[in-house]
């Protein structure tokens, strides 16, 4: 038998249209949290597109070295604790790392021109000693290079 109470039917078409106004809210929330990630990757990829734009105007592409290689280069170079690496187009700073952390180097100095690779050396030399890496963005020839211990181009 059904209920024929207008009230009852009332609360119910009260709390159906409460359901819909919450999905609505919902559907909204997540629409606006995906537009967000979105316009996050294109703003991403837009950096990197004219970073490497203006580093190949500027200077050379950005290509990252393989691991593999960064010791033997580093072990060739005969570094020490007490010396100063300078790399020039340091990239995403992969090799000053590998120097700070394998070898002890106490003071490294790294040129970037190119935007995405100096930011992404950033987000990488964040759990380093800062006393211990100095990062400079920038062209080479914005500052002097005193007391050279190894020059890595």
């Amino acid at each position: 038998m059904i209920n024929s109470n207008p009230s009852l039917a009332r609360d119910l078409s009260l709390e159906r249209a409460l359901i819909r106004v919450k999905l609505m809210f919902v559907e909204l929330f997540l629409f606006v949290i995906l537009l967000i990630i979105q316009i996050s990757i294109l703003a991403v990829l837009i950096l990197i597109l004219f970073s490497n734009i203006f580093s190949n105007i500027h200077g050379a592409p950005y290509v990252p070295i393989k691991k593999k290689l960064i010791k033997s280069l580093l072990l060739f170079g005969e570094l020490s604790p007490d010396d100063t690496f300078y790399d020039l187009g340091a990239d995403d700073g992969r090799v000053l790392l590998v120097a700070a952390k394998d070898f002890g180097v106490s003071k490294l100095v790294g040129y970037e021109v190119s935007l995405w690779p100096y930011l992404k050396s950033r987000f990488l030399f964040h759990g380093l000693n800062p006393n211990k890496a100095v990062r400079i963005y920038g062209r080479i020839f914005s500052r002097p290079i005193y007391r050279k211990q190894l020059l890595y181009t």
